[in-house]
């Protein structure tokens, strides 16, 4: 289940810019893409990831519903998978 979709069963209403970042970033970063090197993309995606795991990482140590904690830290845990990937792809 999205964490989206658990706010909406909560009774919640997850915020619009969340989701509209996410499209507008992959849209910008794919254009920026072709107008930068390789190694400053994967340097731009790896501090983007970093970031994502600190942020949910600050948001986990609030969280006090256990269903959503879990729903957290999966993400978290796909943001460092990103950014082994962004690492792994660099080096290579």
């Amino acid at each position: 289940q999205l964490v989206s979709e658990y706010i909406n069963d909560l009774g919640g209403k997850p915020t619009f810019i969340g989701g509209l970042f996410g499209q507008a970033s992959g849209t910008t970063l794919g254009k920026l893409s072709t107008l930068v090197n390789r190694d400053n993309l994967y340097a731009l995606n790896i501090h983007l990831e970093t970031k994502a795991i600190d942020d949910y990482k600050e948001i986990i140590e609030e969280v006090k519903d256990e269903q959503l904690k879990e729903m957290l830290v999966t993400n978290r845990i796909e943001e460092d998978l990103h950014r082994s990937w962004f690492k792994e792809r660099r080096e290579s």
